[in-house]
């Protein structure tokens, strides 16, 4: 949360004022920053469980749900579903109802979670190296999050982030996933204004104090870059706007998906039990899809099939701190 005040006067009124402004505004953060720590706690606690059950030959699908289980267990919830993506595909993958796929030997198995707490998200990742495969990718990863956390303070620019990860992944002789991104977090957003790159650019902004980040570099292989597939396991609720309920089985769908998520993704796993028949599921999903009231995240893959690696913490960043939630380094070096 930013607190800006702007002081036009010099009287001891105006000055008083703005002492109070400054009090409150640091007390709502620290606030927040109670449920942001525990938030942390519960998505590293569940990340170092994944690191337990993460096996070859173990469904896709039975790992998540064991996680997310976990998440709830712990105190918290799910901030989004628990994304499981193998070798190629970078990120979004998270199983679908009833999906059979298994974690191969010889495999690296990116585990990305997501946990809230009152709307308070810490996000977190790693890469889980199984038989032979390379595991210098991974490392890679883990040491450009090391260097670029090394570098956070409020005045820091994004540019200067960027710089540091794709400087670190080239040295280890891959490349940095160039359109995938960190991202400010704010409360129920994911998403919620600047972006850490993963490579050089020419143009960034200061971080601010009282603010919070997800960095999460990725390493390849590959060309650099990913792509979209057509498939998408992943929903949030865009924006809520009529619909003629006629053309819903469930009528009351977008209600519950805003009460139940906000505007926070969601897995259709989680929706299916309120459907007698899971072909009514899929095609409500697809109305509200087709209205724009729904958005949905494609599988990304890497655009030459190259493996991915990634490694990725939620930072806090304050006027003199920065303070880690995830330590996800501390499960990975």
């Amino acid at each position: 949360m930013r607190c800006k005040h702007s002081c036009t006067g010099e009287t001891k009124k105006t000055i008083k004022h703005n002492y109070l402004t400054v009090l409150v505004c640091r007390t709502v953060f620290q606030e927040e920053l109670h449920y942001y720590r525990r938030a942390g706690e519960i998505a590293r606690r569940t990340l170092e469980y994944a690191t337990k059950i993460v096996k070859p030959g173990v469904k896709v699908l039975d790992v998540c749900e064991r996680l997310e289980k976990k998440i709830i267990e712990l105190g918290g919830k799910p901030a989004f579903p628990v994304n499981i993506s193998i070798n190629s595909i970078a990120a979004h993958y998270s199983p679908p109802i009833n999906d059979s796929s298994i974690i191969p030997d010889n495999s690296l198995v990116k585990v990305d979670v997501g946990v809230h707490i009152n709307g308070f998200i810490a996000d977190t990742a790693l890469t889980i190296a199984l038989g032979r495969v390379d595991e210098n990718l991974v490392i890679a990863a883990a040491e450009a999050l090391r260097r670029a956390e090394e570098k956070l303070s409020p005045h820091v620019s994004t540019k200067d982030i960027g710089a540091v990860i794709e400087e670190t992944i080239r040295r280890y002789g891959y490349r940095p996933i160039s359109n995938l991104c960190g991202h400010q977090i704010s409360k129920y957003d994911l998403h919620a204004g600047k972006v850490i790159p993963n490579i050089k650019v020419p143009i960034g902004s200061k971080l601010g104090k009282n603010t919070v980040y997800a960095i999460e570099p990725f390493s390849t292989n590959g060309a650099g870059y990913v792509v979209e597939t057509r498939e998408a396991h992943i929903f949030r609720l865009f924006r809520v706007k009529k619909i003629k309920k006629k053309t819903l089985y469930n009528k009351s769908i977008v209600q519950f998906i805003l009460k139940e998520f906000n505007t926070l993704p969601f897995s259709l796993r989680w929706l299916q039990n309120i459907y007698d028949d899971i072909n009514k599921l899929y095609f409500d999903i697809d109305r509200l899809i087709e209205s724009k009231i729904l958005y949905k995240y494609p599988v990304l893959v890497e655009a030459r099939k190259g493996l991915v690696a990634q490694a990725e913490d939620t930072l806090v960043i304050l006027e003199k701190d920065v303070v880690n939630l995830t330590n996800v380094l501390s499960l990975v070096i």
